[in-house]
C-alpha cells in the first residue's frame, strides 16, 4: 500500500463526508484533495489514483 492509496482513501472518505453533510470531514477531504493538486502542480509529478 503506498502513499498515494492513503491519500486517495482519505480523499474518498472526505468525499463521503461532504455527501453525508459532516462539515469536519469534509473540510479534511477538502484540504487534503487541495494539497495534492498543489503536490502536483509544484512537483510535476502525476497523483495516481
Amino acid at each position: 500500500m503506498g502513499s498515494s492509496d492513503i491519500f486517495t482513501d482519505l480523499v474518498a472518505w472526505g468525499a463521503e463526508g461532504f455527501l453525508n453533510g459532516n462539515p469536519v470531514q469534509s473540510a479534511v477531504g477538502a484540504v487534503l484533495f487541495l494539497g495534492l493538486g498543489l503536490w502536483d502542480l509544484v512537483t510535476g509529478a502525476p497523483i495516481v489514483i
